[in-house]
């Protein structure tokens, strides 16, 4: 009998143990994946870079918030919602997606200024720059003189420094952003006065549409002794291209004025006068440039004529904007593509009574640009009523309310809703006038 208990027991005890085996591997499983969710699945490195080249080196506070659309915002904190960096490097841990890091810094009023940088965080960004910005002050305002020739690696850059570089540029041209990003960055923290590396950061920023990094980068590489024309011109244009009109205007015209003999600065500087209402100006800058037509690459003289016809089209010399417009349309790059191009090329045509012409550069524009011309709806609008083909306009008029952003110009808004207006209450050809 005490065997056959022990028996049963064992049997028993033994039925426990596998039973218990089994609800382990069912659920291990689920426990495993709770527990990864409990932890950050990657980590970001932040080094911070002191205007003139230096790296960061003293103590120093941030307040970094990290902002996911998935999970709504949520401040990194160390007990608070401020991080101290001793050594130049703080380590941020991500959860999931592809969140926005927000990063405050205050200046010391000494060798930088207030800083707030605002990034997105892809899945293959594993080390990021943050450049401090410099005291407005002791900003350098001359230019070093361009000299043909220069190498883009400095010949006192350490072989450790070159070779991370050299890497990058290879990732760069594989549109490998992250990578890239850590091995321009990894060239700094061998060699922080690099000015081509930086440059270079600057460009891979605006390749990926991060004008701000781009301007914060250029920014970077314009305040080290041995200044690079090129960063200067990269600066201007991505200032340009934020909207940021007087300061590019500022930047470029003090390069132009120390290198007065490289034309294409004339071409960006042109178009910030030009955004900034000063059109005569814009036009003494940019016509030097097409008598040098030789030093410009061909996709800087359409843009100069194109530059050209802007003003032409302000000043009512219709014939003119056609003339130069067509040049640039014409000539070999990608301004053939340039739905601007073609939307002022239809306007042109229309004030000059170029019906045909205007109507097809205006469907061209639409055909390149999609929405983003939406302008030219409004135009065909026009070019349509003036032909008295109301269907037409009407068609026309109604696409342009449907695709326009909201808050446009209200000028422009009025311009339509009164042609709109005009269009439904003017009778059709075939419709007979109603007898008193």
């Amino acid at each position: 009998m005490k065997q056959f208990l022990s028996l049963i027991i064992g049997f028993l005890m033994v039925g426990v143990i596998v039973s218990t085996g089994l609800i382990s591997a069912r659920h291990s499983k689920q426990i495993r994946s709770n527990l990864e969710a409990s932890q950050p699945l990657r980590q970001l490195e932040l080094f911070f870079f002191q205007p003139g080249g230096e790296r960061l080196m003293r103590p120093i506070t941030i307040t970094l918030s990290i902002m996911n659309g998935q999970r709504g915002r949520q401040s990194f904190t160390s007990g608070s919602s401020k991080a101290s960096v001793r050594d130049g490097r703080h380590l941020v841990s991500l959860g999931e997606g592809e969140p926005t890091i927000r990063l405050q810094i205050a200046g010391d009023g000494r060798s930088f200024s207030d800083t707030v940088t605002i990034f997105k965080v892809g899945q293959d960004l594993t080390v990021y720059p943050i450049f401090l910005a410099p005291v407005v002050d002791e900003t350098p305002r001359g230019v070093g003189r361009f000299r043909p020739g220069t190498a883009s690696i400095d010949e006192r850059v350490s072989a450790g420094a070159r070779s991370k570089f050299e890497a990058a540029l290879v990732l760069a041209e594989q549109r490998r952003f992250g990578p890239a990003l850590e091995e321009f960055t990894r060239s700094l923290l061998i060699e922080p006065r690099f000015p081509a590396a930086v440059n270079q950061i600057g460009l891979l920023f605006n390749q990926q549409g991060r004008i701000e990094e781009a301007v914060a980068a250029f920014t970077q590489a314009v305040t080290y002794n041995d200044k690079s024309i090129n960063s200067y011109l990269n600066l201007g244009v991505s200032l340009n291209r934020l909207g940021r009109y007087g300061e590019s205007i500022a930047v470029l015209s003090t390069l132009l004025e120390t290198n007065p003999q490289v034309t294409r600065v004339r071409i960006p500087l042109a178009e910030a006068l030009l955004q900034s209402q000063q059109w005569d100006a814009a036009v003494e800058m940019i016509v030097p440039a097409l008598t040098d037509l030789a030093s410009l690459p061909a996709e800087l003289q359409s843009e100069s004529r194109y530059i050209l016809a802007r003003a032409a089209f302000r000043e009512e010399r219709y014939r003119a904007a056609v003339r130069e417009l067509t040049l640039a349309l014409t000539s070999p790059g990608s301004w053939t593509n340039s739905p601007a191009a073609w939307l002022l090329l239809g306007m042109s045509h229309y004030e000059l009574k170029q019906d045909r012409e205007a109507e097809e550069a205006l469907f061209k524009s639409l055909e390149l640009g999609g929405r983003s011309m939406v302008e030219a709806r409004y135009r065909l609008g026009q070019l349509f009523f003036r032909q008295n083909s109301l269907e037409k306009a009407a068609r026309e008029l109604e696409l342009f309310l449907r695709d326009v952003e909201p808050g446009p110009n209200p000028m422009l808004m009025r311009e339509v809703r009164t042609l709109q207006a005009k269009v439904r209450s003017t009778p059709t050809k075939t419709q007979a006038p109603q007898q008193q």
